[in-house]
């Protein structure tokens, strides 16, 4: 009984009274053989236990209470119950028009008995969730869930989803999985409110989420309508997000009829924005079928070596081949003796790649030569700008590029057609920097280009980051074998190439030169610096070459379609090989795209759209996301590496002008107290001297020098002005006064900071490629900051915030999560905000997860890992016992040999652990930190 006293309840149920109960069939229902959409959600109690499998890892042994389910088209409620309980919810239940059901076993699923209770036979069915495979686990039984993720006819990717089709399921209903997690990032409440449902039930039992067997017994109603609560709720969000989706498509001018609908929209926000950046691109055609032929006609078939695949793709061939000779016009593709060739090449799925995706990662990680290296994108500027510090004291200040991503993509070009590739094989000599410029630089379209370069210099730059993965590990990728990781230490590029991304100061590996970090470099450089610059090797390069360019996207078309181009690839070898498709491009504004959504966003936040403001914001913060991925059609690493390059090149300005301390992806904190100055009459430092800005100051002619921040009134200083605005927030009484207040603060500073970096840049002849935003709520009096990504602040308005990637600080949480161990950074991080300099005792923590369906089939078919999880369920809780280790591989690196001595440090030697630098712990965090930079392990 769960630990609940007996005489809650009447005697238990019998299973000859649950079958009594009638399935209250409605005839009515029996009409509609369309599509049904249902909602199902569970409630659980949970409980931990050590597993017998793994020492100090705990697993979840929960038990079920409910299982809900809201169909839509009837207005129905269905809510499964644990039969003890049944009798006691069942008033609750009549008074709330719930259809209360109980039942003994829910391992042996519960769907397939709310099918037949609705009438639903030979349907479609829409079933709604928001991730969590226990849902589905009760909802198909444990047993025919398990079976589907064994054959992988449920997969994991965003969302828990269907693979090869429809499951089926009772009287020959069709089931697909809606899991709306795929939609968002943070959970069903921020969904909702994002879409404008209000949810006024999902907050009323939050103390009992660890109890919630508790919850069913002292507040009965409150629990039915917090269970039923997720399930209306579901269908609300449903509905409303398709609706704002259709909006902002028609903001972007696509017809109705191809405008998403409940059927057809994708089920992650990546596939939504990827596809609807898709269909627009096909409606600046004025023929939008002679537009699909020509992305078809440049495109690559895939092969097989299946006998079917071998002779859909001899199929496809002739018919490709076919028409490259007999369609010359649009009037062609009229021509009634060619309709059928037609309607196999422009409805064909097997193409490998089209016109515009030959500049994508899929393309370039199956080459044979050394353009395989453009399919690295990558990612933001994530650098210990400080490493022989770990605070700030007085006044600290958090800044962003304001809008980076989206402010960059509107001032961009989106190209469709073949890009220019320069290459070689492996063996073959590369040519330089300087030579590549000479021969093909006045071809070279601002932000449509991008070298991968190699070398060493002799002298130190922190601009150029490195990315350490070698061709054949490129090569090896498949569907499955993308990168997923996204830790801070050992950041992933976002193309998900494997392999680490590091700033290397004396040795570029896979380094990106696009014109944006070009200018900085002739600009910045010495004259010794730029001539070392020059001499690096040229790995590849793509490009949209100047004088390939056409005006307009039906001009194309045409070119295309009487392009007698080919490509045949024989062998590995030049003379093999021939490609004579046509390199002419055309490109499209992404002012009419990114640009239109963010006038839109801006309009809409002003008339208080909050929830179509939302999606526009979604639709402008992904379109990078899914340029830069290899799972989309639309993918390009040429655009998508212009983007992160100038996002990059933004955040190293601001660290030199304000000496921003961290940076990550498009910001930094800094101090106002400690910015960087050069005097009028100084001479420019080159890379060299702002690799470092720990020695910044010019101690011999005193050009370089730090200072506070101008722009405050006269008479103040900035510790003065810090403590100011800490006694007005204490005396703001409501919401509306502390967003006046914050607004105002965050307009002051951003127009004094935006200043300085302008200032100090202009002497360089190099503009600040953002405007500015800082995050007035982290305005504080201290912070923290330790490795590439962990950091505090001691806020003057909100207390301490800290951020710590992939890490939990479980102290600050309720129930019996809040007895598990934190990671030790918080403890630091803690401690340097209280002035200690105490360094963590205890280097123990837990990472806490739920069992993913991918990682429980992974348990069940290995042979000598997951021990400890292989008997758990997809979606039970898994706690874990870890020990932190501390190295030093966000010090500043030189060249490569010294990054892979560090990283390659071994945690465990001979089944024991092995310290790092946390064997100086003891010393405190100073002795820690100077060990590091040292870097003397001894």
């Amino acid at each position: 009984m769960f630990g609940i006293a007996q005489d809650y309840f009447s005697p238990l149920l019998t299973n000859d009274y649950i079958d009594q109960i009638p399935l209250q069939i409605d005839p009515d229902q029996k009409a509609d053989k369309t599509s049904h959409t249902i909602a199902v959600d569970a409630e659980w109690q949970s409980k931990l236990a050590i597993s017998l499998k793994k020492s100090e890892c705990k697993v979840d042994v929960s038990i079920p209470l409910t299982v809900q389910y809201f169909h839509r088209e009837s207005g129905r409620k269905l809510v499964y119950i644990a039969h003890e309980y049944y009798l006691h919810l069942q008033q609750y239940a009549l008074l709330s028009g719930i259809e209360l059901i109980p039942w003994g076993n829910f391992d042996k699923g519960t769907l397939e008995d709310a099918l037949e209770r609705l009438g639903l036979e030979n349907d479609r069915i829409r079933l709604l969730m928001f991730y969590s495979p226990k849902d589905l686990r009760y909802a198909f039984g444990k047993g025919r869930a398990e079976d589907f993720y064994l054959k992988a006819r449920l997969t994991k990717k965003r969302g828990v989803t269907n693979r090869r089709g429809a499951l089926s399921l009772g009287a020959s209903n069709q089931i697909s999985i809606h899991d709306l997690s795929g939609w968002a990032a943070k959970g069903l409440a921020q969904l909702a409110t994002a879409v404008g449902v209000e949810m006024t039930d999902k907050h009323e039992l939050d103390d009992y989420k660890w109890r919630m067997n508790e919850a069913l017994v002292e507040l009965p109603e409150t629990f039915l309508r917090y269970a039923m609560g997720d399930t209306s709720a579901l269908v609300q969000i449903f509905e409303k997000y398709v609706e704002l989706v259709r909006k902002v498509q028609a903001t972007l001018g696509i017809p109705e009829d191809e405008q998403f609908t409940e059927d057809t929209i994708p089920r992650t926000t990546g596939s939504i924005v990827a596809k609807t950046l898709g269909i627009f691109l096909r409606n600046q055609a004025s023929n939008k079928k002679a537009y699909d032929f020509a992305i078809k006609k440049l495109g690559i078939l895939e092969d097989g070596d299946e006998t079917h695949k071998k002779q859909t793709h001899k199929k496809q061939c002739d018919s490709l081949n076919k028409l490259r000779h007999e369609v010359k016009t649009t009037a062609d593709l009229e021509r009634k003796d060619l309709q059928k060739d037609l309607k196999t090449i422009i409805n064909s799925n097997s193409f490998d790649h089209i016109a515009i995706n030959q500049t994508g990662v899929k393309y370039f990680v199956k080459q044979q030569d050394t353009s395989v290296y453009l399919s690295i994108v990558q990612g933001g500027r994530c650098n210990n700008e400080l490493s022989t510090s770990w605070s700030l004291k007085g006044v600290a200040l958090d800044i962003d590029e304001k809008s980076c991503y989206g402010s960059t993509l509107k001032e961009y070009t989106y190209p469709i057609g073949l890009p220019t590739v320069i290459s070689q094989y492996d063996q073959e000599k590369r040519m330089t920097l300087r030579e590549f410029m000479a021969r093909y630089g006045s071809e070279l379209v601002p932000n449509l280009w991008h070298i991968v370069v190699s070398g060493e210099l002799p002298f130190r730059q922190d601009l150029v980051f490195s990315k350490v993965v070698g061709a054949k590990t490129i090569r090896s990728l498949n569907g499955e074998g993308y990168d997923k990781d996204d830790s801070v230490e050992n950041r992933t590029d976002v193309s998900h190439i494997p392999g680490d991304f590091l700033l290397c100061q004396m040795e570029i590996y896979n380094g990106i030169i696009n014109s944006d970090i070009l200018e900085a470099i002739e600009r910045v450089s010495s004259n010794s610096e730029k001539k070392a610059w020059f001499d690096l090797e040229v790995q590849a390069a793509a490009f949209y070459p100047k004088s390939d360019r056409i005006d307009s996207i039906d001009e194309w078309i045409d070119h295309v379609l009487q392009d007698k181009g080919e490509r045949i690839v024989v062998g590995n070898r030049h003379g093999n090989n021939k490609d004579d498709r046509t390199r002419k491009w055309v490109g499209i504004p992404m002012m009419d795209f990114t640009g239109i959504l963010v006038e839109e966003r801006e309009r809409a936040k002003d008339n208080g759209e909050s929830a179509y403001q939302e999606a526009l914001k979604l639709f402008i913060n992904t379109t990078y996301g899914v340029i830069a991925s290899p799972f989309f059609e639309i993918g390009n690493t040429i655009l998508a590496n212009n983007i992160t390059a100038r996002a990059r090149l933004g955040a190293w300005m601001m660290n030199k002008a304000l000496h921003t301390v961290q940076s990550i992806t498009d910001g930094g904190a800094y101090s106002p107290l400690m910015v960087a100055y050069l005097k009028p009459d100084a001479k420019l430092p080159g890379f060299d001297k702002l690799a470092d800005i720990s020695k910044w100051k010019d101690t011999k002619n005193y050009k370089r020098t730090i200072a506070s921040l101008e722009g405050l009134p006269p008479g103040i200083t900035w510790d003065q002005w810090v403590l100011d605005v800490k006694a007005k927030f204490d005396t703001l009484q409501t919401d509306e006064e502390r967003k006046a207040y914050e607004k105002e603060l965050g307009e002051f500073l951003n127009t004094v900071t935006k200043n300085h970096i302008d200032k100090f840049w202009s002497l360089y002849g190099l503009k600040f490629p953002f405007n500015i935003e800082h995050k007035v709520q982290n305005i504080s009096t201290a912070m923290a900051f330790f490795n590439k990504g962990d950091y505090a602040f001691r806020t003057v308005a909100h207390g301490d915030v800290f951020k710590s990637r992939g890490n939990k600080d479980f102290s600050q949480l309720k129930g019996p999560s809040a007895e598990l161990k934190p990671h030790p950074i918080y403890e630091l991080l803690r401690n340097v905000l209280d002035g200690k300099d105490t360094f963590p005792t205890s280097m123990e923590y837990n990472k806490q997860y739920l069992l993913s369906p991918t990682r429980w089939v992974q348990a069940q078919k290995s042979k000598d890992g997951y021990h400890h999880i292989a008997d758990q369920h997809p979606g039970d809780e898994i706690i874990e016992t870890y020990t932190a280790r501390f190295n030093n591989t966000h010090i500043p690196i030189l060249r490569l040999k010294d990054y892979n001595r560090r990283n390659d440090r071994k945690k465990i030697n001979h089944a024991k652990p092995v310290k790092r630098f946390e064997r100086y712990a003891e010393k405190g965090i100073a002795s820690v930190v100077q060990a590091m930079n040292d870097d003397r392990l001894i």
